[in-house]
């Protein structure tokens, strides 16, 4: 069977999509395009969408105001910070 462009493309892209040829930046950049995680900040109150920043760092943007940054260990304290989603 002979392979159409079309079809090269689609059996490339799906072979892209298994993560076969992706480097480690296009494997941050698609985690980053993930739907985000949602945190609860317990003693303000305010909700925040965790957006992936470095290995162990995120910004945290608030459903209003200005965002703010937080590492791993920060969010992990569950006194402070509860995740949502």
């Amino acid at each position: 069977m002979k392979l159409t462009r079309s079809r090269a493309a689609s059996a490339a892209a799906g072979f892209a999509m298994h993560g076969m040829i992706e480097s480690p930046l296009v494997r941050q950049i698609n985690a980053q395009c993930q739907s985000l995680a949602l945190y609860l900040h317990k003693p303000s109150g305010m909700r925040y969408a965790a957006s992936l920043e470095s290995a162990r760092s995120y910004e945290l943007i608030p459903l209003y105001g200005q965002a703010r940054h937080a590492t791993l260990d920060d969010l992990a304290d569950t006194e402070v910070w509860q995740r949502l989603i």
